[in-house]
């Protein structure tokens, strides 16, 4: 394990599927056909609007200690101290932390490693394959949702080349790697089962990764990175 309290090891479970298998993603899109216009229509409550802070309220406990910054600062605090101080960046980690500070694979303390992450609450479902357009990206998010019977709660548009799909995780660890390794049979991204791992905040603006500055598009505009869909719990 990553610490004596921790509950993560340093090292997971290899998924049963590695890589998309091509045959499945296209008879997936063949069968199933889930724009992302159809994907907003069908969203529970329309997130255009929503701040993060009211997305995420939706999601978790006013108590639940949640990761976010930019990539290179992420801080840990609860959601009710992140509605204080307004949230500083565009990622979080859809797992809430057990406490506020861990020891990293280096033994350092940091307040986002796998040693003070929490329970999953989230299998985050990532496809960014340039290859397939926004409504096939989509499609694949049905299919999986389909396949799977979990529940679908968010996705979220990357305000880059991905849809992020949050889809509720089970209490049975098993169930989660089951669930992960069908989503790698269509095109997920493997960094997603880390427990650790940072996904886009909804609604909140993209930042430059190297330096932590906003993103603007060709209009001088500030990339946002849009909630498609939300289903709260």
């Amino acid at each position: 394990m990553t610490s004596a309290d921790g509950i993560w090891p340093k090292t997971l479970e290899k998924l049963a599927t590695e890589k998309a298998s091509q045959d499945a993603v296209g008879e997936a899109l063949q069968k199933y056909h889930w724009p992302v216009t159809k994907m907003i229509e069908q969203s529970p409550i329309g997130p255009k609007g929503l701040s993060p802070y009211e997305i995420l309220t939706l999601h978790y406990k006013a108590s639940d200690l949640i990761c976010s910054g930019t990539f290179y600062t992420p801080k840990t605090r609860s959601l009710h101290e992140w509605l204080k101080m307004g949230f500083s960046g565009d990622l979080f980690c859809p797992n809430p932390m057990r406490v506020k500070q861990g020891i990293n694979m280096d033994g350092n303390p940091s307040e986002r490693c796998r040693d003070n992450v929490g329970r999953r609450k989230f299998i985050v479902y990532e496809c960014d394959d340039t290859s397939l357009d926004f409504d096939a990206k989509a499609s694949l998010i049905k299919c999986l949702w389909d396949k799977t019977g979990a529940n679908l709660r968010m996705v979220v548009h990357s305000g880059g080349k991905s849809l992020h799909a949050f889809f509720d995780a089970s209490e049975n660890e098993e169930m989660n790697w089951q669930l992960m390794s069908l989503a790698m049979k269509y095109g997920g991204d493997a960094d997603m089962y880390r427990p650790e791992q940072q996904s886009r905040l909804p609604n909140a603006f993209r930042r430059s990764k190297e330096t932590g500055k906003y993103l603007f598009d060709a209009n001088g505009n500030k990339i946002r990175q849009t909630c498609l869909y939300l289903d709260p719990q």
